[in-house]
């Protein structure tokens, strides 16, 4: 487990590091492209600034019949950021979304 949350810390730091790395051009971001980049670095954060309520409640509001098909929604949602072109960004999209399971917050 202690393994599984320090490759998570690493892969949310490079995510972190992918995304603050191209803040100019996430200036240009509106929509669900700006929604999908913020909830990546909400969900990755251990503290929830009041920035992170809507992109998270537009996360949390993608149901479907089945938690897999959440699971899929949620991911592809969060793959609308343009950042996440990246092996490492992938992954962290996978955790997110497999950590975050179907729980609503």
């Amino acid at each position: 487990m202690k393994l599984k949350l320090k490759l998570f810390s690493v892969i949310a730091c490079n995510m972190a590091i992918i995304i603050g790395s191209s803040a100019a051009y996430a200036q240009e971001l509106d929509g669900d492209q700006k929604d999908a980049c913020e909830a990546i670095l909400c969900l990755s954060s251990g503290q929830r600034p009041t920035e992170c309520i809507p992109p998270l409640q537009r996360y949390f509001s993608i149901k479907k019949k089945t938690s897999a098909k959440t699971a899929n929604a949620r991911r592809a949602f969060l793959s609308l950021c343009p950042s996440v072109s990246s092996d490492t960004a992938q992954s962290l999209i996978d955790s997110i979304v497999n950590g975050s399971g179907s729980g609503d917050e």
